[in-house]
């Protein structure tokens, strides 16, 4: 699809998408219950990678908000004016040790934000006055006297043009002193005070904003330093209008809740939490909502037909009507229409078409049948027998304790039509069939096409929009279609969306080391836990099909504060989803969560993106999964190939230092 390199879905980055986002943005389905236009107290807002944190507070920020792509504006929407703040790692982790305390640091500190977000607000004032509204423009801003800021700085000018001028000069001149700070006389350093006198001065002097209430929305919070989270929180707990401050991270980042005081942050009293992926799964909205940011994408690059308005996918006052039944139904439809998916049943049939999966299928019922000395009746098991009950078989009499006749009379009943544990209330072939086609499909160079369809690659996103965006943009990519005809109506095929869905899923495997200072840690964790899920798999008698998350048995010994910490760093970076357990098999004391495999990974371990059953882990078996050496780990992959029964050609470990595991 030579046309498509640059298309649509090319960039899965708030960041590669600008600030100004009025005509990229879809209002989240949950937008209303976050209250963030008009709301007062400080937002915390937390979530996984790719989330959509970032989108939002972009959106939320003066260069959307008073887009010249935005053609209606009221007084009343300058009661907001945010300012997006995205941490640099680099710059604030300059200002730490160096001979100096943190008390030393801490005024450089506030200097540098007084600095960044200073001239934030004056830039607001420009994205204001260029505005489709009439009563400010231009020239009213630099008609603004800031004469009163010399008494922070008496370098400070009085004009607006020479003031965001200076400023920028002395954020300059702050990063040169930082780099040279035993050679070079340090700055005079400014102070939060000097943000709310700016403030003061604007709202002052400017009419439509004299109620405004300037909001910082503050990106990336967990890489900040731990006494500059203080100062920020120290902000956050006494921000008042016109100047309050908001805070967005990672899951777990939210660990320092001191302040530069004797008090700490409270929930609910300082600030309200909202987490991204959980207003997903309560109100399962994330495939609609997916579904419409891939209409505003194709939309702008000229889809005819389509099933909505971008208007309203950015209008707040549109969010009830998007919520019924009549329009998800619309949006989903288009989806899936775009990206087809084949249900299990139908890759069943398609299967015993294939002459190499047939083969396969027919040779593992002949060999169960032999291992329990009922050849003699193996016509009967593949005779007239449906597709889907035929792919199960060799399951069933892989397990040890089934009996061939057995099975054998209850498939007759199905081709009866009579009642029958094959497609009855005992659900054979509902609870193995999923697991026994990619069970078939497992040695075979050929991606499961079980991985493809709109439905589909929701759930192996899980709540980030940026793995779905991918698989979208990965898959068109493939298809050998012109970008008109993609918006004519012509889809994406099975075997083009499972591709993608194996290259896309190899690529974030990969992007894993880049995870922070625990990169590689968790690389090889993924790589260990993935390899073990994929033998699991492979278990002729698939006895527990689909096996792709984990608990942790403790027994009588506690995780380490490292594992501990481990886990929070795992679920951090959404390599890991925790979970409540929901049942215990065993009389060992489990812990009450449990942790599944980002199913993003999953074609690339050729396992299940659906969470379906578990493995529980002793302590001692997960510190091998996360600190052994590769010797211990490969003890413990052997033990469980061999409990497995699994038939491993090669050894295990070749297939785990691979690029591919099939």
């Amino acid at each position: 699809m030579s046309n498509y390199k640059d298309g649509p879905l090319a960039k899965n980055r708030a960041e590669e998408l600008g600030y100004d986002l009025w005509e990229k943005f879809v209002i989240p389905p949950f937008f209303d219950q976050l209250d963030l236009i008009k709301a007062k107290k400080p937002r915390v807002i937390i979530g996984g990678r790719g989330c959509g944190k970032t989108m939002l507070l972009r959106y939320l920020s003066h260069q959307t908000m008073f887009s010249q792509s935005r053609k209606e504006l009221s007084a009343e929407d300058f009661l907001h004016v945010g300012l997006y703040w995205r941490v640099d790692t680099q710059f604030v982790s300059m200002m730490s040790k160096r001979n100096k305390e943190e008390e030393e640091w801490r005024p450089a500190f506030e200097h540098m934000t007084s600095l960044l977000i200073g001239l934030e607000i004056l830039k607001s004032l420009e994205t204001i006055s260029s505005s489709s509204f009439d009563s400010i423009n231009y020239d009213k801003i630099r008609l603004i006297n800031f004469s009163q800021l010399k008494n922070f700085d008496s370098e400070l000018p009085a004009d607006f043009d020479t003031l965001k001028n200076v400023l920028l000069n002395k954020l300059w001149q702050f990063e040169s002193w930082l780099n040279n700070i035993n050679r070079l006389e340090s700055p005079i350093f400014l102070s939060k005070r000097f943000l709310e006198a700016l403030i003061k001065i604007i709202t002052e002097q400017v009419a439509v904003l004299k109620n405004s209430v300037f909001s910082v929305y503050l990106d990336e919070y967990e890489n900040l330093l731990p006494y500059q989270q203080r100062i920020i929180n120290t902000w956050l707990k006494h921000s008042e209008a016109p100047l309050v401050f908001n805070l967005a991270m990672k899951r777990n980042a939210f660990k320092e809740r001191r302040t530069i005081g004797n008090e700490a942050l409270s929930d609910i009293h300082d600030y309200r939490l909202f987490d991204l992926e959980i207003f997903y799964e309560e109100e399962q909205s994330f495939d609609v909502f997916a579904a419409e940011i891939l209409i505003i994408r194709l939309l702008e690059y000229g889809l005819k037909n389509s099933p909505v308005l971008a208007s309203d996918l950015r209008d707040v006052s549109k969010l009830q009507s998007r919520k019924t039944d009549a329009y998800k139904k619309t949006v989903l439809s288009f989806a899936n229409r775009v990206f087809p998916s084949v249900p299990p049943k139908q890759v069943a049939a398609e299967m015993i078409n294939d002459k190499v999966l047939s083969d396969r299928v027919i040779k593992q019922i002949e060999s169960a049948l032999q291992k329990k000395n009922s050849l003699s009746i193996f016509d009967q098991f593949v005779k007239d027998t449906p597709p889907e009950a035929l792919v199960v078989l060799p399951a069933l009499l892989n397990r040890e304790k089934a009996r061939p006749e057995d099975i054998l009379v209850q498939l007759n009943k199905l081709k009866a039509g009579e009642d029958n544990k094959f497609s009855g209330d005992t659900g054979w072939i509902h609870n193995n069939l999923f697991g026994c086609i990619l069970y078939m499909y497992e040695p075979l160079n050929r991606i499961c096409p079980l991985y493809s369809g709109f439905k589909t690659f929701c759930k192996m996103s899980h709540g980030n929009i940026r793995h779905l965006i991918e698989l979208c943009h990965k898959s068109i990519s493939r298809a050998d279609i012109s970008l008109d005809d993609f918006f004519s109506g012509q889809s994406i095929t099975i075997r083009e969306q499972a591709d993608a869905a194996l290259q896309a899923s190899t690529a974030f495997l990969g992007e894993i080391k880049t995870f922070g200072k625990h990169g590689n840690q968790l690389h090889a964790f993924v790589m260990r836990i993935g390899t073990i899920f994929h033998q699991a798999h492979k278990r002729p008698a698939q006895s527990e099909p689909e096996q792709n998350h984990f608990s942790i048995s403790k027994g009588s010994k506690q995780l380490t504060d490292e594992q501990e910490n481990f886990l929070e760093e795992a679920t951090k970076w959404s390599v890991l989803f925790e979970t409540k357990s929901t049942k215990q098999k065993s009389d060992l004391h489990l812990e009450d969560s449990e942790y599944v495999l980002n199913p993003i990974y999953a074609p690339y371990f050729h396992i299940s993106y659906r969470k379906k059953r578990k493995l529980d882990f002793r302590t001692d078996e997960f510190a091998t999964l996360t600190q052994g050496s590769l010797q211990e780990f490969e003890s413990l992959l052997k033990r469980y190939i061999k409990e497995w029964n699994v038939d491993v050609k090669e050894s295990p470990m070749t297939l785990f230092s691979g690029l591919k595991l099939f």
